[in-house]
């Protein structure tokens, strides 16, 4: 019997969202469309193909090629600007393949174990899966703009990206990394929670800030978010304004005139 497709399931999110791209990918025009910063849409068809590659490596070794996170935005320009393959249905063709050794690399991997991610921060398996759906999702939005394709950010896949990647990062990432300086300002605590998902509480102060899972405890400010509008609006794709309006995302508490402004804290990771 076959087995039931479940969209939060992290394996299955993979495969559908590789499927996704892929299919994207496939339909873009020629390069020359400047979306991403200095990459044209096929530069970041290929960034998005060294992404499978790299994460299927990464399942399997528990390695990560570059120590110094701070270089990240260097190291990814230079990976692509050293790839000459421009050909949508040859990286449409490497994501697929991509796709398949990171599933077999991640079942032959021991379960509930850790990989040594960039910069050497130490995060459970599951988050590589959480990085791939996250990568794919956002950059689809980017890709999405010069095809005449719709992209839609499924809530179920995003909880993937959120639960599994985005908040185990939050609560190991060294904070000067993501710290603006507003955030290095503030004094006051939050509980932001994914819906689905979970919570983590951000505590605020002394020039930085603590985050760790929610624990209950009373804060200045609950944020409730759909997944796919948190991630989004995290990573610069969605005003937080338009998620707000359209009620996927509330806050309330002692002081809920905080929660907009949780958005300026930070920086994306």
């Amino acid at each position: 019997m076959a087995r039931t497709t479940r969209w939060t399931d992290p394996a299955d999110a993979v495969s559908i969202v590789a499927a996704r791209m892929a299919d994207l990918v496939r339909s873009l025009p020629g390069g020359g469309v400047e979306i991403l910063g200095e990459w044209d849409a096929l530069e970041l068809a290929t960034h998005v193909t060294q992404v499978f590659e790299f994460a299927a490596e990464l399942a399997a070794t528990g390695e990560a090629p570059l120590d110094d996170i701070f270089g990240l935005g260097d190291f990814t320009k230079g990976m692509v600007d050293q790839e000459p393959e421009r050909d949508p249905q040859v990286l449409a063709e490497r994501i697929e393949a991509a796709a398949r050794r990171f599933a077999g690399n991640m079942s032959a991997a021991p379960p509930g174990g850790d990989i040594r991610w960039l910069g050497g921060i130490q995060l459970p398996l599951s988050a590589l899966s959480g990085h791939l759906v996250s990568e794919t999702l956002l950059h689809g939005v980017d890709l999405a703009r010069v095809t005449a394709r719709s992209w839609k950010v499924e809530s179920a896949h995003a909880l993937v990206a959120v639960r599994d990647f985005l908040f185990p990062l939050l609560q190991r990432l060294e904070p000067a990394f993501f710290l603006t300086d507003r955030g290095r300002a503030a004094r006051a605590s939050f509980e932001l929670q994914a819906r689905g998902a979970g919570a983590i509480r951000l505590d605020f102060g002394d020039g930085t800030v603590a985050v760790g899972p929610s624990t209950g405890e009373p804060v200045d400010c609950h944020i409730s978010a759909d997944p796919a509008a948190l991630l989004q609006v995290v990573f610069g794709r969605m005003s937080q304004w338009r998620a707000v309006v359209g009620g996927r995302i509330v806050a309330w508490g002692r002081k809920p005139w905080l929660g907009p402004q949780l958005a300026a804290m930070m920086r994306t990771p």
